[in-house]
């Protein structure tokens, strides 16, 4: 599972995660021990700006080139 994929069930699956990832990306992934390329940082940020949970998956892996 890359650090992307982990966050992403972390989105889904833990309560409250997707609010502090919202609220401060940067403390959050570094609190969850992740580490992610600067690239994954810039999807990430433009991802989670009013992001609706279903569509947080869509968006992180069409920035990252999964789809």
């Amino acid at each position: 599972m890359t650090n992307i994929d982990t966050l992403l069930d972390m989105w889904m699956n833990t309560p409250g995660f997707k609010d502090k990832l919202v609220d401060n990306p940067e403390a959050t992934v570094t609190a969850a021990g992740l580490s992610l390329t600067a690239d994954e940082w810039a999807t990430l940020r433009t991802a989670v700006q009013g992001m609706a949970e279903g569509d947080l998956a869509t968006r992180v892996s069409k920035g990252i080139g999964w789809n």
